[in-house]
């Protein structure tokens, strides 16, 4: 059964996998298929436009499996341009987002409905897996460096799936040397993980202690500066302690006496009044002691004449 090349805006691009061990007396060799199109979102990005949008990634694949398979010369041969697509970085479904740097977090103040994820205390645990893996039929994103190298390589993905150009899989002699193997070296690897030294676990541990200590001096120090400082109704908030000791009371008492000299200085600052409406009173019979004043040095004037 043939399978056809395009399937609406996608491009089917059958792949030749490499050959397994686990599969020695296979009679044919294995292919997989690979379906692009250019990436459009609902909710379009700055990397939109410059983007191709990929489905059924092989559940092994990496950013490296993908850059060498898309330059393979069996899919850009034909392109007319003096420089190949440069592709700037590649992002899977299933990548958890970056978080955010936690420094100082201890000192900021958790607004309601925050995220649990921002949690200062937060511990993260090594990864167990060295390499991971994606479901199968998983998708990806791969960003080219301008709009124009990812139309070029996207027209050369449709010429070859016409003419049924089969890319070969990238073999492991090609990828990058640090990229970590599969197969049992994968899985002695995750036992070992699973499984650290006390060693680990114990820098771990301090590492948590530490942060801990952090966070409860901050909301400690924080708790104090809310003791001592009236708010703008001029309450105190009540935070949990002792009531009856003399240093406690004795701030108790320089945070009231401040908090009245600040109204005193308000009131005499206002002259006396409080009120709007004895402002209004207060500015309306000065502006009758003034015409008075005025009306009183015309008819002095007048007399004077």
């Amino acid at each position: 059964m043939t399978m056809a090349n395009t399937l609406k805006d996608y491009v089917a691009l059958v792949v030749d996998l490499p050959a397994s061990h686990a599969l020695r007396h296979a009679t044919s060799d294995a292919t997989h298929t690979l379906y692009i199109r250019p990436h459009t979102p609902k909710l379009p990005t700055p990397t939109s436009s410059r983007s191709l949008f990929l489905v059924n990634v092989p559940v092994d694949a990496t950013a490296a499996h993908l850059k060498l398979l898309l330059a393979s010369p069996v899919l850009v041969a034909s392109t007319s341009d003096s420089s190949l697509p440069k592709v700037s970085h590649v992002t899977f479904e299933d990548t958890p987002p970056a978080r955010k740097s936690s420094r100082n977090a201890a000192n900021k103040k958790r607004k309601r409905g925050a995220d649990e994820g921002d949690d200062p205390l937060a511990l993260t645990l090594p990864p167990t897996f060295t390499r991971p893996l994606h479901a199968p039929g998983g998708t990806a994103i791969v960003v080219y460096a301008t709009e124009r190298d990812s139309q070029t390589a996207y027209r050369a993905f449709q010429r070859a799936a016409r003419r049924g150009a089969t890319p070969h899989w990238p073999a492991q002699t090609s990828l990058p040397p640090n990229l970590p193997d599969l197969g049992s070296a994968r899985y002695k690897a995750h036992i070992g993980a699973t499984y650290p030294s006390h060693t680990m676990l114990q820098d771990l541990v301090d590492g948590y202690m530490s942060s801990l200590d952090a966070h409860e001096t901050a909301l400690a120090r924080a708790a104090t500066r809310a003791r001592a400082v009236p708010d703008a109704d001029g309450f105190i908030t009540v935070t949990r302690g002792s009531r009856t000791g003399p240093a406690r009371q004795t701030e108790a008492e320089e945070a009231l006496a401040a908090q009245r000299a600040k109204e005193e200085k308000k009131r005499k600052d206002m002259g006396g009044d409080f009120y709007r409406f004895q402002v209004r009173e207060k500015r309306k019979q000065r502006e009758r002691e003034l015409q008075e004043q005025f009306q009183s040095d015309v008819q002095r004037m007048k007399d004077l004449r």
